[in-house]
């Protein structure tokens, strides 16, 4: 048989699955490792989609495939919101998350890009390419400068995944570092993927989107998702910004390439994760709410980390927060995290924690970590 097994060097599965494995057979568990937003999700979104649903019961309501590239209208409100208006409807597509997003540029890029990304990160940013045979190098951030990216650090690149706020660490890029990173792929003829997922977390004055360097748009493409800011990670929601500047080496539009690309292997996100997506963007306050929730959990958690004498990183910008210790926190209170060296082998000593919990689990946390120190 010629076909080749491009995935036997992976694992299994993946960390987040392995993580959560760890915890079978152990009782009373609460978790602070897996970033999935406990929800809910309001109100007003749900009786929209209800509303929406009940249209196909009718033959005049019914709806088939939805548009490949997304409704007009959810791209005009990810626009305005995110962007203040500064891009058409056709540099921005919908879609169904950001991994299938990534490995959707990493298949189009093909195994011949030599790709770039901060460590630790995302797994998809090596893994996806690994899967096409495409090679990567990692640039390592470092404890002792608290995790901060730099991109001084970064050596030329076809491809460089960027995620800020980082996932793992929290931790947003600078807009001074935004522009280095930028001058850095014009320089060397190289596009950055910014993987925006948790930039709505953003605290400090960090911007937001990559776009915030006019001349972004003519090395970067962003991607953004609703679920860890809406709690959708079950409804299935993102989206791409392809603008109409960037080039390929023979000086062909990435635009037309990926939409191109996308029209011959998707077949658009369902019409009812799209209301969903309307409706929440219509209501901005819905999930600005929310979010700052979130981020004043994460800092009650840190304060309580700190308070026990852990030494504590990030989770200033994102809802995640690193923790140096030793201690096996599921074996000792029944609490789940993510280690470090889950996401780099070389990260042994530290945790991260999720901003990600309910009310009553964070209850339990708080008390358990009082009463064992």
């Amino acid at each position: 048989m010629a076909l080749l097994n491009r995935v036997k060097d992976l694992k299994k599965i993946n960390i987040f699955q392995e993580i959560i494995l760890k915890a079978r057979g152990v009782s009373d568990v609460v978790s602070l490792a897996v970033g999935d937003n406990p929800g809910p999700i309001p109100e007003l979104v749900i009786e929209e989609l209800i509303e929406e649903a009940r249209l196909f019961l009718t033959p005049g309501g019914h709806k088939g495939y939805p548009p490949e590239e997304g409704t007009a209208l959810l791209k005009e409100l990810i626009n305005q919101v995110f962007y203040n208006g500064q891009f058409s409807n056709e540099e921005i597509f919908i879609s169904d998350g950001i991994k299938t997003d990534l490995f959707r540029f990493q298949t189009l890029f093909g195994p011949s890009a030599f790709s770039r990304f901060y460590a630790p990160g995302y797994p998809t940013y090596k893994e996806g390419c690994q899967i096409i045979g495409a090679q990567t190098g990692a640039i390592y951030l470092d404890p002792k400068n608290h995790f901060e990216p730099d991109a001084d650090l970064v050596a030329p690149f076809d491809v460089f995944y960027l995620c800020s706020p980082n996932n793992p660490t929290g931790i947003a890029m600078s807009e001074d570092q935004i522009r280095t990173l930028c001058n850095k792929a014009k320089n060397c003829g190289g596009l950055i993927v910014h993987d925006a997922c948790y930039s709505p977390y953003i605290q400090t004055k960090k911007p937001k989107t990559i776009f915030i360097d006019e001349g972004a748009k003519e090395c970067a493409v962003e991607l953004g998702s609703f679920s860890k800011w809406a709690a959708f990670s079950g409804i299935r929601l993102s989206w791409a910004v392809v603008p109409k500047e960037v080039k390929l080496n023979d000086g062909s539009s990435l635009l037309k390439a990926y939409t191109s690309f996308l029209n011959a292997t998707f077949n658009g996100v369902s019409w009812l994760s799209q209301k969903m997506g309307c409706t929440l963007l219509k209501n901005t306050h819905l999930f600005l709410n929310q979010v700052q929730l979130t981020m004043q959990r994460v800092q009650e958690m840190k304060q309580l980390f700190r308070s026990k004498g852990f030494e504590v990183f990030g989770g200033i910008d994102g809802p995640y927060f690193l923790v140096k210790t030793e201690v096996d926190f599921l074996e000792k209170y029944k609490i789940l995290t993510m280690p470090l060296s889950s996401f780099e082998p070389d990260y042994e000593g530290f945790i991260r924690v999720s901003g990600f919990v309910s009310e009553k689990n964070w209850q339990i946390i708080t008390t358990r970590l009082q009463n064992s120190f």
